[in-house]
C-alpha cells in the first residue's frame, strides 16, 4: 500500500500552527521565540518541515493572517528555524526570506491601491537580518 504525500497542512496541523502564532500567544509576555521554537518542536517532525515552511509563507504574504509584527517575527523565525543545521542557500524557503528583506514599498503601493504583500516593516527587517546572520548568537531567541 501507497503512502499519501500531502503537500498541505491537515487542519489539526493548521490549527496547531495558527495557535503558536496567535496574537494572544506571542504577545504574552512569558512567551519568548525560544518557547514557541519548543512548542514546535513537540508539534511538528522533520517530515512535516516543507509543508509547515509553505504555510508559514502563505501566512506572511497575508498581513491580515498576521497583523502584528511579533506574530510576523515568529513566523520567519520559524522559517528559518526549519532549516537551521544547514546553510541559509540550502534553506528551500531561501529566495523568500531573502524577498521578506527588501525595504518595503508600502506607501506607493497604497497610494495605488495595491494590496501591501508581504513586506515587513523597517524593524523586523533589522531583526530578521540578525537572525539570520551566521555569526548570529542563539541567545538573541531568548531575549
Amino acid at each position: 500500500m501507497r503512502s499519501r504525500v500531502t503537500m498541505a497542512l491537515s487542519q489539526k496541523e493548521l490549527s496547531t500552527l495558527l495557535n503558536l502564532l496567535s496574537e494572544e500567544n506571542v504577545n504574552h509576555y512569558n512567551c519568548t521565540l525560544e518557547a514557541i521554537r519548543g512548542a514546535f518542536y513537540r508539534n511538528f517532525t522533520r517530515q512535516d518541515y516543507f509543508r509547515v515552511g509553505t504555510a508559514l509563507t502563505v501566512l506572511l504574504q497575508e498581513r491580515d493572517l498576521l497583523p502584528q509584527p511579533a506574530q510576523r517575527i515568529a513566523a520567519v523565525f520559524l522559517l528559518l528555524e526549519l532549516y537551521h543545521t544547514e546553510p541559509i542557500s540550502s534553506n528551500p524557503f531561501a529566495s523568500f526570506l531573502a524577498e521578506l528583506l527588501k525595504p518595503s514599498i508600502e506607501d506607493e503601493r497604497t497610494a495605488v491601491g495595491l494590496p501591501c504583500g508581504h513586506h515587513l516593516s523597517p524593524a523586523e527587517i533589522s531583526f530578521v537580518a540578525e537572525l539570520i546572520q551566521p555569526s548570529s548568537p542563539r541567545d538573541i531567541v531568548s531575549c
